[in-house]
């Protein structure tokens, strides 16, 4: 094999591993710490936090997420983007029990957005999908000052500890560890877990989905 040769082969070696890296074998788009620290998730994404996600698609969590101080995890800014956490968590990083830590995702009023099978713990904010349609937030578990504000459909999530659950539309229970404010939604039904010391749930404004 010649020289030239053999640098060829070793570039497309190279590029065949980052391309492994960065996108699983059904075009998903796989995103992880040193991923995001890194850049380029998609054009016109910053290295370091917030991911930007500037095109539709899949992505998904390849390993737990670990987002500063005062920094929004995911930020949106398209159409049509399903964000699967593949079980894993993105943590608000701070030493405080009540971390002061941007949006986890931060989705304007972008639609047909999904956000599902992961936790997030440690962000004041939550999850912001200020849009009426084509909204899903499902099978999360929330801790900690977290709240949902999404005009779409909450399906299976556990939400504890001063959340802020508001004009969702849940098919199924939504389940409280309160202290919380649950507000504007219709749903299903509401499981209320109030542990000793933990104060008292709050609601107003909520219909029962027929």
């Amino acid at each position: 094999m010649s020289y030239l040769q053999s640098r060829w082969m070793a570039g497309a070696l190279l590029f065949a591993g980052l391309s492994c890296n960065l996108y699983a074998v059904d075009g998903v788009i796989l995103i992880d710490q040193n991923r995001a620290l890194a850049g380029n998730v998609t054009p016109g994404d910053a290295p370091g936090f917030p991911v930007t996600i500037s095109q539709p698609g899949s992505y998904r969590l390849q390993g737990t997420l670990r987002v500063p101080v005062d920094t929004t995890a995911i930020e949106i800014a398209s159409d049509d983007v399903t964000i699967d956490l593949n079980g894993f968590a993105m943590f608000g990083d701070s030493s405080g029990p009540y971390q002061t830590v941007g949006a986890i995702v931060d989705a304007g009023r972008r639609t047909r957005i999904t956000i599902h099978n992961g936790s997030i713990a440690g962000f004041s904010a939550g999850i912001y999908l200020r849009t009426s349609s084509h909204v899903i937030v499902e099978h999360m578990n929330v801790y900690l000052i977290v709240g949902f504000y999404a005009g779409g459909i909450v399906i299976g999530n556990t939400l504890s500890s001063n959340a802020i659950i508001r004009e969702n539309i849940s098919v199924g229970m939504i389940q409280v560890t309160c202290p919380a404010l649950i507000t504007n939604n219709v749903a299903t039904a509401y499981e209320f877990e109030n542990p000793i010391g933990g104060g008292a749930c709050v609601t107003s404004n909520n219909v029962k989905a027929p």
